[in-house]
């Protein structure tokens, strides 16, 4: 039987047949004592093969690459932060994180190990967000999006989150979401939560 935030998934394989096998993935909010999988699963991250960017440049690689165990421990959680990950069995598969900035929130970091991806887990990650978010008062929330990336521009969208130009760089999409209470992504995060 799976616990509350528990789903089943299909596994991702290059064999059709293969992709109705199950696996069992944990999603929640973490806990602080995590820090170090998730400082862990975001250094692989930039690491990553695939071809998609989680970062703008190398300077930024090389800064987050730089950080100390408190520094890291300060991003992922805090007043007015938090994050979330996705587990199998006791390894990190997915991971994103939360910050509220001068009254708005912030997405950061979605990540979904690559061999996971294409599962539903960033969008099961995404609503546990911004249920959260609905569940501290907040309303809206802003990410940063490689242009690249189009799976999670989707995923973002199917939220509500609109696309906003922006001169802050030319792989950047600014995406807002003005109201996290709103019927389409009230729907969204319900829809999501309850999947099985």
């Amino acid at each position: 039987m799976l616990e509350k935030n528990q789903f089943n998934i299909p596994s991702i394989s290059e064999k059709k047949e293969d992709s109705m096998e199950k696996l069992n993935v944990e999603t929640r909010i973490a806990v602080p004592e995590e820090w170090e999988k998730l400082r862990d699963f975001r250094l692989n991250l930039l690491d990553d093969e695939s071809g998609n960017s989680y970062v703008a440049n190398s300077r930024q690689v090389r800064e987050i690459k730089q950080r100390t165990d408190e520094q890291w421990k300060d991003i992922l959680f805090g007043k007015d932060k938090f994050s979330v990950l996705a587990l199998k069995d006791s390894e990190v598969v997915g991971m994103g994180r939360t910050e509220k900035k001068k009254g708005i929130w912030h997405l950061y970091n979605l990540g979904v190990k690559n061999e996971f991806r294409r599962a539903r887990i960033g969008a099961k990650l995404t609503a546990i967000r911004l249920n959260e978010i609905k569940m501290r008062g907040g309303k809206e929330v802003h990410t940063f999006i490689s242009k690249r990336n189009v799976p999670s521009l989707k995923n973002a969208e199917s939220f509500g989150f609109k696309r906003v130009k922006t001169l802050l760089g030319w792989l950047k999409n600014l995406m807002i979401l003005d109201d996290v209470n709103n019927p389409i992504t009230t729907k969204r995060i319900e829809e999501i939560l309850n999947e099985r």
